[in-house]
């Protein structure tokens, strides 16, 4: 199994306003756009999807609809300036960008449905090879982090990045793009939301193995379904905390093509369209 793509739910008001928020805003690369004002971007980690559902509410104010705790790297950390500066163009207050220790500049911004983005400059005498030009993270929140261990690395069988300490495990997505999760010391307090749909989107060549290990190890299949359309859904699950994900069918994935990370350009221009 591997993290194949992350989606953001977007109010059905402003998915159209995604599309510029993105592309035009932050300056990702060429998007392929989909019926229903869905897009997706390619980087050097994994792809990110843009997607109105009717389930969010329209107070992007309050809390984010999806949870992915994402984090773009961007090259160079000059970027991050003119970035803030075309945000704060559109009306959208945002914070100036503070630097770290380790000289990374960051700086968290909304989109228009309230999705929160930490995006983060890397300088580039100093970026490191393992460092990819895109989304560098996803973040879950856990009550249990032993549980969460024994879910994902034992019973999915992801690699195990990192242990920092007794509140965070880095895991290997089988891309660039590393999931991290936090321990929730309350986990109803709504910034850390746990059982929460987070929008990863797995792939695996075993769709219905998978699955199988995912009721072995503790978590739920809340269907088994494969969806008629461009990408081939094999179903959705939960983890042990109730976080949600979805399972894709990797085969059909390589069939299509789907899978080859460097399948589009990541260089600017007019978006194409999905046939």
């Amino acid at each position: 199994m591997r993290l194949f793509s992350v989606t953001l739910f977007q109010t059905p008001e402003r998915a159209a306003m995604a599309e510029h928020f993105y592309s035009q805003l932050l300056g990702l690369p060429e998007p392929v756009e989909y019926p229903g004002d869905t897009f997706m971007w390619f980087s050097d980690g994994v792809r990110l999807a843009s997607q109105p559902d009717p389930e969010v509410n329209e107070e992007p104010e309050t809390i984010s609809p999806t949870f992915s705790g994402l984090q773009f790297n961007l090259v160079p950390a000059a970027d991050l300036n003119p970035i803030v500066a075309r945000i704060r163009g559109t009306g959208i207050r945002q914070p100036e960008p503070r630097e770290l220790p380790d000289g990374r500049r960051v700086v968290s911004v909304h989109d228009p449905s309230g999705n929160v983005l930490m995006l983060v400059g890397l300088d580039e005498e100093t970026e490191e090879p393992s460092l990819p030009d895109g989304i560098a993270s996803c973040s879950l929140f856990s009550a249990d982090l032993a549980r969460s261990k024994q879910f994902f690395c034992e019973g999915l069988s992801l690699p195990i990045r990192a242990e920092l300490g007794e509140d965070l495990l880095v895991l290997d997505s089988g891309s660039a793009t590393a999931i991290l999760i936090y321990k929730a010391a309350d986990p109803s307090n709504p910034n850390t939301p746990v059982g929460r749909r987070t929008g990863l989107n797995f792939s695996s060549l075993s769709p219905a193995e998978t699955l199988d290990q995912v009721e072995k190890s503790g978590g739920a299949v809340l269907d088994r379904l494969i969806q008629p359309s461009g990408v081939v859904s094999a179903g959705t699950f939960t983890d042990p905390d109730g976080n949600q994900f979805t399972l894709l069918d990797q085969t059909a994935l390589i069939e299509t093509g789907s899978e080859d990370f460097t399948a589009r350009p990541r260089t600017g221009g007019r978006r194409k369209r999905a046939e």
